[in-house]
């Protein structure tokens, strides 16, 4: 650079370099690198799975008040319905019984049939049974499977119905049976008088359901949709099935809209139908007269139903089903060993059931000649066993049900253990990708 050659060069130049405040050079600037997108992380409730696991343990505590939505008040119950004729005379209520007519039996105490009932609907009555015929003025009504085993002729079943509230048992008259035997029963009556055509329907519908078996897949299923399926307000209507499997409710209920082409209840489908719904708000029957045998009983049941054992009962369902989430979600194997089992025990029945509808249908001879099935498992039953009345029974469960269900847990332990690495090996190999770029 140049010197100035004059004061005033000299001063402009000071000016500049004072306007420029002395500034030092600067380094060159290096290129910018572009940026690089980061992989998007797994949130950390993902990753833990926490959050999951408490939705499912949520969910499972709430599950059983999900059938209490929609479901109908009772409106024919004698405890809250105080203008229900009552009887002290079981012979009345035998006279005023009449075919079509349903008897809604109870007892006092607990027992397996009705403590399950009664403390998820909050009602006494745990047992229905139609009334078939009015012979000599008593009314006699029989109870569905009452007859199982022992095929008979229409004539045959109707001789075999016994008096309301007597306790004759069908099949061994040295032993009373508790379910016809009990006086504290609720006399129903369809709200529409049936047709004699219509009457002739119901009994001829019902009474082969009096030689199919008890279906206890049917009573808890039920139970299981009454605690966790809401109801509507929409009318259902549900085929009727003669060879189906039945519990006492759906006997009757499938009997009835076979006759009339209407449910019992509306809003539940007839598959579905408990005894207690009989007494709800827009039930197909209503009560004729009651019978509690003492004063004491009927004040028991008010106070249960005082104490509002629905909701209590649902309660402690739904921490017990949330303690079961958590143990699921802890320990999945096991719980899905325990699942295989029991839906391989469930398989086996349902087989079982079918084979015994088929052979429902087949000539008395073939019948008496078969009376088990499948027929190549009867020689398994007698092997180690004892001669006499349980020998039979035991030798089903150690031939059938233990192995099936033993099978069925090793299959459901080995299938859930195989998901369960499927699951956190993916969580793994994501969590790492994310978190290393």
């Amino acid at each position: 650079m140049p010197l100035p050659k004059t004061a005033s060069e000299i001063a402009d130049a000071l000016f500049s370099k004072l306007a420029q405040g002395f500034q030092e050079p600067q380094e060159p600037q290096q290129p910018q690198q572009p940026q690089q997108q980061q992989p998007t992380k797994l949130p950390d409730w993902l990753n833990s799975g926490n959050a999951v696991k408490g939705g499912i343990i949520g969910a499972a505590a709430s599950a059983p008040f999900l059938g209490m939505i929609g479901e109908k008040k009772f409106v024919h119950d004698p405890r809250t319905n105080p203008h229900i004729p009552r009887t002290n005379s079981l012979e009345e209520i035998q006279r005023a019984a009449q075919p079509g007519d349903v008897v809604l039996t109870t007892r006092g105490g607990m027992n397996p049939y009705k403590t399950p009932q009664s403390l998820i609907t909050g009602s006494d009555y745990f047992h229905a049974e139609p009334v078939v015929h009015n012979k000599g003025g008593i009314g006699h009504a029989i109870t569905s499977a009452s007859l199982y085993g022992t095929p008979k002729s229409t004539q045959e079943v109707m001789e075999s119905a016994v008096p309301i509230g007597s306790g004759i048992n069908i099949v061994d008259p040295e032993h009373p049976s508790a379910l016809t035997g009990e006086d504290n029963l609720i006399l129903m009556r369809p709200k529409t008088p049936l047709t004699p055509e219509q009457q002739a329907k119901y009994i001829e519908d019902f009474i082969p359901r009096t030689q199919t078996p008890y279906s206890s897949e049917t009573a808890i299923g039920n139970w299981f949709k009454n605690v966790l399926v809401p109801k509507g307000n929409k009318v259902v209507h549900d085929p009727s099935c003669a060879n189906a499997g039945d519990i006492c409710s759906t006997a009757v209920s499938r009997s009835y809209e076979a006759a009339t082409g209407n449910p019992v209840v509306p809003h539940k489908p007839t598959h579905e139908t408990m005894p207690s719904d009989l007494l709800r708000e827009g039930s197909a029957f209503e009560p004729v007269m009651y019978r509690f045998n003492t004063p004491e009983a009927l004040e028991a049941s008010k106070v249960v139903q005082k104490i509002h054992t629905p909701i209590a009962a649902r309660a402690a369902l739904g921490l017990g089903t949330a303690g079961l989430a958590y143990g699921a979600t802890e320990h999945p194997e096991v719980a899905g060993g325990v699942a295989g089992g029991l839906a391989s025990t469930n398989a086996m029945r349902k087989v079982m059931e079918l084979a015994h509808r088929e052979k429902m249908n087949r000539p008395a001879a073939y019948f008496k000649a078969n009376s088990q099935l499948p027929s190549g498992w009867n020689m398994l039953d007698e092997i180690g066993m004892p001669k006499g009345k349980v020998a039979p029974a035991v030798g089903k469960f150690l031939t059938r049900t233990v192995p099936v269900a033993a099978a069925g847990a090793v299959g459901g332990y080995a299938l859930t253990h195989k998901i369960h690495n499927m699951i956190n090996n993916y969580r793994a190999t994501h969590t790492d990708h994310a978190n290393n770029g």
